[in-house]
């Protein structure tokens, strides 16, 4: 006779029980964990892909009855004392699309990396306390033209200037806060400017008649055209603040 696994044995299977505290809070069991996408388990701390496979395989396991009476000395799975509360962090973050970004983008280019999934998102990490590695996987899934980036670097603009500075220390959400009580966090791409394509919507835009636009020349369908000629207009006008 057998009876479903708990999430906290699951966990504790896997040598994940340190994120017991992130599945409670969001209320989420075994049997939800089977239809969670890697970007929501990425967010709850499980941010590798090996991690992730195990964790599902170890949801689809069962655990035999007995386990349930037997004494808490015999467990399999001695219960932690003193177990540390976790403390979730939450912070304004601009994914900037250049690596020779020197300041803060003004009100058009602001609205044109939004456009393209860049730009400013609040970011909700579950564990202050995580490694600079999944702190790097939590923004690949708010800002994922991110992983093209080739590095990126923390910023923050001090004061009323709109000059950018780099934060110092261990990219993570603790040393940030310490470093950082407010304000928001710029991100900049180190090796390759990210790419300015609209994110896919997932809504069929093929009119089936396609139009060059004047500006860039390249072919959009009818109905998705005049939304891109704004965009490239803001394009166009950002290129020429740069350049100026």
């Amino acid at each position: 006779m057998a009876k479903s696994i708990s999430i906290e044995d699951a966990l504790k299977k896997v040598d994940l029980i340190h994120l017991l505290s992130n599945f409670e809070r969001e209320k989420i069991t075994t049997k939800e964990v089977q239809g969670l996408t890697d970007p929501q388990l990425s967010a709850l701390g499980v941010s590798t892909i090996g991690d992730r496979h195990r964790l599902r395989n170890s949801c689809k396991q069962t655990a035999c009855v007995f386990h349930r009476f037997m004494p808490a000395k015999q467990s399999p799975y001695p219960q932690k004392k003193g177990k540390s509360k976790t403390q979730s962090w939450t912070r304004k973050m601009v994914c900037l699309s250049r690596p020779d970004a020197d300041t803060t983008p003004r009100s058009e280019e602001k609205q044109l990396l939004i456009d393209v999934g860049l730009g400013e998102k609040t970011v909700f990490i579950p564990d202050i306390n995580i490694s600079p590695e999944q702190f790097c996987q939590v923004l690949y899934t708010y800002f994922a033209k991110l992983q093209d980036a080739g590095g990126f670097e923390l910023l923050t603009c001090i004061g009323s200037e709109r000059k950018l500075v780099t934060i110092r220390g261990k990219y993570t959400p603790q040393n940030i806060k310490d470093r950082l009580d407010q304000g928001r966090i710029y991100i900049r791409p180190i090796q390759n400017s990210l790419n300015l394509d609209p994110v896919d919507s997932g809504v069929d835009v093929d009119s089936g008649l396609m139009q060059k636009c004047s500006k860039c020349q390249k072919e959009f369908p009818f109905n998705i055209l005049k939304k891109h000629i704004e965009r490239c207009s803001r394009m166009e006008l950002m290129t020429c603040m740069i350049q100026t």
